[in-house]
């Protein structure tokens, strides 16, 4: 029995070969099945794939169109119709400037500029408002009229009863520096905060040194302020310190060194003109710092 079992499974080299062979071609067929049978078949039919992107594209389209189409509705309802004409930008509503061809964002810009107190007094000064371009400005340029515009100097020319605040600039507020023609919220939040930085202004010349005021600007407000040095701030020059004052606008980082130096060197200040023969210092700027200055 065990001779004729040894006789059945006694292959030769080849025969062994030719079995291990088919058992892999019968493996490889097996997994075939299994991978084809558990297969999406939208991954099999490529034509099928094929023709749900091209429907997707065409539905993308038709989305395109119809957001178009919504957009220009939405421009008739508003009935915006762009008209160039001869304006005068500084008496514009923002529903003018969009008939002048502007998007929202650039009306909005300009009106909130004028809400703030500023003005055009010429036509290049339309060009500097960042939100239009070169192209916008070129557009409008011809149609810019200022003639009409009233200036600070001419106002006062033609109205020599003009009556003017008379605000005292150290105490002032935020608000009672609204009631000034020409100041809006940006400027006056602009004016204290260089006041606090400084310690009170000794001048009025000295809001032409506040952010963002030009000299068209100090003409139309400058005749409603006075000062009362007695309310700046001082600085005890013996007791100052070089974080303290290297903050101030008007002394900076190179005296405030030197100040240190000497009250830690030399001693104290006698008075607050020793500044002049202790330092170096240029008589512009001891002119400056003086005011901001005490010695106990």
């Amino acid at each position: 029995m065990a001779d004729s079992l040894n006789k059945i499974f006694n292959f030769n080299k080849g025969q062994r070969r030719a079995i291990v062979i088919l058992s892999m071609l019968i493996f490889v067929l097996i997994i075939y099945r299994f991978w084809q049978a558990n297969t999406p078949k939208e991954i099999i039919n490529n034509d099928r794939a094929i023709n749900e992107i091209n429907d997707f594209i065409k539905s993308q389209d038709s989305v395109k169109q119809q957001f178009n189409n919504t957009l220009k509705e939405s421009k008739l309802e508003k009935n915006i119709v762009i008209n160039l004409k001869p304006f005068n930008p500084n008496m514009m509503t923002k529903k003018s400037w969009l008939e002048l061809g502007l998007n929202e964002y650039q009306a909005n810009s300009i009106q909130k500029y004028v809400s703030a107190g500023g003005q055009f007094f010429k036509k290049e000064d339309l060009k500097k408002m960042y939100c239009l371009s070169a192209n916008d400005y070129n557009r409008l340029e011809p149609y810019i009229l200022l003639d009409l515009t009233i200036k600070p100097e001419s106002k006062v020319k033609k109205n020599s009863t003009t009556k003017y605040l008379q605000i005292e600039l150290n105490a002032a507020t935020t608000e009672s520096l609204l009631d000034v023609s020409g100041i809006g919220e940006y400027f006056a939040k602009n004016i204290i905060k260089y006041r606090d930085m400084l310690g009170g202004f000794y001048s009025v010349e000295q809001l032409r040194e506040v952010y963002g005021v030009d000299s068209a600007k100090y003409e139309k407000i400058y005749r409603n302020f006075n000062v009362d040095i007695g309310n700046i701030t001082k600085i005890d020059l013996n007791k100052s310190n070089f974080n303290t004052l290297k903050k101030h606008p008007y002394i900076g980082k190179k005296i405030a060194f030197e100040i240190s130096n000497y009250l830690k060197y030399k001693g104290k200040f006698k008075s607050v003109e020793d500044l002049k023969n202790s330092i170096s210092i240029k008589d512009a700027d001891y002119k400056k710092i003086y005011h901001y200055f005490v010695v106990y």
